[in-house]
C-alpha cells in the first residue's frame, strides 16, 4: 500500500488533431509570427493564457462574419419595398447613372471595411439635375468623401445633365414647358444659360443628321424612277406665325418616296413681305436641285400664282410641268353651291334656287371625278365640267360609257331633275368661275398635296405657331422635324378601323393604326455629339 501510494498519477491531456500546412521554412516563419501577433493580442484582452486552437476559432469567426453573412444582413436591411413618411414626401429628388450608383456602393463598401461607424450626408447640392452629395461617418474621425450622381464628359460638363438637354432639343418641349414640369416634379432645372451654352454645341450634330436624311431622301427619290430623268415634287410653304410672320419653311417631298428632300428656311431679313417668302424658297429649292443636276418633271403645288408663274417661264423649270392641289380648288366649290342652293326667301329664283338644295356634295364629288377621268386632257375636263349640267338635266348622252346613268336603262335620277333656267345658270356660273374650269391644264393630272399637309402637321410639334423663335432655334426645330418625318413617313401599319364618321358618312376608307415611330435620328445626333467630345484635338 505504501509503494502504491508512492507512485505519481499521471495526468489525462485533452484530445487533439493535427493539422498539415504545405510550407517551406520562410512560408513556415511567417505563419508562426502572426499565431505568435494574435495569441499575445488575446492573452492581452482576456487576461489569460489561450492555445492554438483558441485562436484558430478566433481568427476563422472574425473571417466568416465579415465574408459570410450576407444572407443575414440582407434581411436585416430588408427589401427594396421602402415606406415614404408623411414629412418625407418632399424631398430632393435627382437623377443618376448607374456607373455612379456602382460607385457609391463602391465607397459604402470600402467604407465598412475599415470603420464600423454609419455613413450620412452632410451636404446635398443640386446642379441642374444631378446631385453632388458630401458623406461623412458617425466616429470620433469621421471619414469623408464627395459622390456625385453623374459622372462627367471630357468637356467637364455632367453627363446626365447633357443628356437631358439633348432630349429636351431633340422632343420639341417648349422652354416654359421644360421649367414647369421641372419645378413641379422637383428633380432639379437646368437653367437658361447653360441650355443655350449646350445648343450651340449641340445644333451642328442636329445639322449634320438634318443633312444626311434629305441628301439620303432624295437618293432615293432619284432612284424611284424607272428613266432616272428627273423627280417629282410637292411643295408648300409654311409661315411660322398667323399673320405677318418672320419665318416660312418651304418644304419639298419626292412624289415616289413622300420624304423631304429639302426645307427651306426663308426670313423677313430675305425678304420684308411674307407673302413673298413662298417663291423665294421655291426658287433657292431649283437653285439646289440645277446643282445636284437633278431635274424635275412634275410640281405640284397648291395653286401659289407666284409659283405658277415662276414654273411656266423660268429657265430653272422650263422642263416642268405644273400642276396644282385638287383638293384645295375642289374644296372652294363647296361654300359657292352652298349660297346658290339655300338664302332668303325673297332672292329665291334670283340668286338661289331650291332645284339646287340637294347638289351640293354630289357636285363637289363630280369635280373629283371629272379631275380623274379627263386622260391628262384640258379639253375634256371642260367638257366634263360642263356636262356636271346636263347630267342633272336628265340628259346623259354625254355621260362616260361605263356610268350607271348610261348603261342601265331603268336607271332614274336620285337628286332633284333641273329645269329651272335659273338653276342651269347659277350652277353653271359656278362651274365656269371655278379655277378648274378657268385653267384645267394645271389639273388634268389629278395631284394633291395631302403629304405636305401632314408633314405641316408634325411641323406643329416642333414648331408653335404662337411661339417667336430665334433664326436658329426654327431652324433647329424644322430641321428635327424633317428628320423624323423621313424616319416614320409610310411605316407599316397592324390593322385598320372603319368607324362611321358623321363627318364623311359616305368614306370607306377607314383608319390605319400604325406601328409606334421610332426615334433612331435622336441617337444618331447624341452620337454625334459625343463623339465631337471625345474626339482628340489634333496637334
Amino acid at each position: 500500500m505504501a509503494e502504491k501510494s508512492g507512485k505519481l498519477r499521471k495526468v489525462s491531456r485533452p484530445p487533439s488533431f493535427k493539422l498539415e500546412i504545405p510550407a517551406d521554412e520562410t512560408n513556415k516563419q511567417i505563419i508562426m509570427d502572426k499565431m505568435h501577433k494574435v495569441r499575445d493580442r488575446l492573452v492581452q484582452l482576456s487576461n489569460r493564457p489561450v492555445n492554438n486552437r483558441e485562436i484558430l476559432e478566433t481568427v476563422l469567426d472574425k473571417w466568416i462574419e465579415a465574408n459570410c453573412q450576407e444572407n443575414q444582413a440582407r434581411h436585416s436591411i430588408g427589401g427594396s419595398y421602402l415606406k415614404v413618411k408623411k414629412q418625407d414626401v418632399n424631398q430632393k429628388l435627382f437623377i443618376t447613372a448607374q456607373k455612379s450608383l456602382m460607385k457609391l456602393v463602391d465607397i459604402a463598401s470600402a467604407h465598412g471595411k475599415i470603420c464600423d461607424a454609419n455613413l450620412k450626408v452632410s451636404r446635398n447640392i443640386h446642379k441642374g439635375h444631378v446631385s453632388s452629395l458630401k458623406l461623412q461617418c458617425l466616429s470620433a474621425e469621421p471619414h469623408k468623401y464627395s459622390w456625385s450622381s453623374s459622372p462627367y464628359l471630357p468637356n467637364g460638363k455632367y453627363f446626365i445633365n447633357e443628356k437631358i438637354n439633348h432630349a429636351f432639343d431633340c422632343s420639341g418641349m417648349l422652354p416654359s414647358h421644360y421649367t414647369r414640369f421641372c419645378s413641379f416634379s422637383g428633380i432639379g432645372l437646368i437653367n437658361k444659360s447653360n441650355r443655350e451654352k449646350f445648343y450651340k454645341r449641340h445644333k451642328d450634330s442636329i445639322s449634320s443628321e438634318y443633312n444626311e436624311s434629305i441628301q439620303t431622301a432624295l437618293l432615293e427619290e432619284v432612284g424611284s424612277y424607272e428613266t432616272l430623268d428627273g423627280i417629282n415634287i410637292l411643295t408648300d410653304a409654311r409661315h411660322g406665325w398667323r399673320k405677318n410672320t418672320k419665318d416660312t419653311s418651304v418644304v419639298a417631298i419626292g412624289e415616289e418616296t413622300h420624304k423631304v428632300i429639302d426645307c427651306i428656311h426663308i426670313t423677313k431679313s430675305d425678304d420684308n413681305i411674307s407673302q413673298r417668302h413662298e417663291i423665294i424658297g421655291t426658287t433657292k429649292l431649283y437653285e439646289k436641285l440645277e446643282r445636284e443636276t437633278v431635274n424635275v418633271k412634275t410640281h405640284t403645288h397648291d395653286r401659289n400664282v407666284a409659283v405658277n408663274k415662276f414654273i411656266k417661264s423660268s429657265p430653272l423649270a422650263e422642263e416642268t410641268l405644273n400642276q396644282n392641289d385638287t383638293w384645295h380648288a375642289v374644296k372652294k366649290i363647296k361654300p359657292k353651291m352652298q349660297s346658290i342652293s339655300s338664302g332668303p326667301l325673297k332672292y329665291k329664283g334670283i340668286s338661289w334656287s331650291e332645284q339646287l338644295s340637294d347638289k351640293i356634295e354630289p357636285v363637289v364629288t363630280h369635280f373629283h371625278w371629272c379631275i380623274k377621268n379627263c386622260n391628262n386632257d384640258p379639253q375634256v375636263l371642260r367638257n366634263n365640267l360642263i356636262n356636271i349640267i346636263n347630267h342633272y338635266k336628265n340628259d346623259h348622252s354625254s355621260c362616260n360609257e361605263n356610268s350607271r346613268c348610261k348603261k342601265d336603262p331603268k336607271y332614274e335620277p336620285k337628286r332633284i331633275i333641273i329645269t329651272d333656267k335659273i338653276a342651269e345658270k347659277l350652277l353653271r356660273q359656278v362651274i365656269e368661275d371655278s379655277v378648274i374650269y378657268k385653267y384645267p391644264e394645271d389639273f388634268v393630272l389629278a395631284k394633291d398635296t395631302f403629304y405636305v399637309e401632314s408633314f405641316n402637321n408634325v411641323m406643329n410639334v416642333f414648331q408653335d405657331k404662337r411661339i417667336a423663335f430665334t433664326d436658329d432655334h426654327y431652324r433647329s426645330r424644322s430641321q428635327l422635324a424633317v428628320c423624323m418625318w423621313n424616319e416614320n413617313v409610310d411605316r407599316h401599319f397592324t390593322s385598320v378601323w372603319k368607324a362611321r364618321d358623321p363627318r364623311a358618312p359616305r368614306s370607306q376608307r377607314g383608319k390605319k393604326i400604325y406601328k409606334a415611330r421610332t426615334y433612331k435620328f435622336r441617337e444618331n445626333i447624341w452620337k454625334n455629339y459625343v463623339n465631337s467630345l471625345f474626339q482628340r484635338p489634333r496637334r
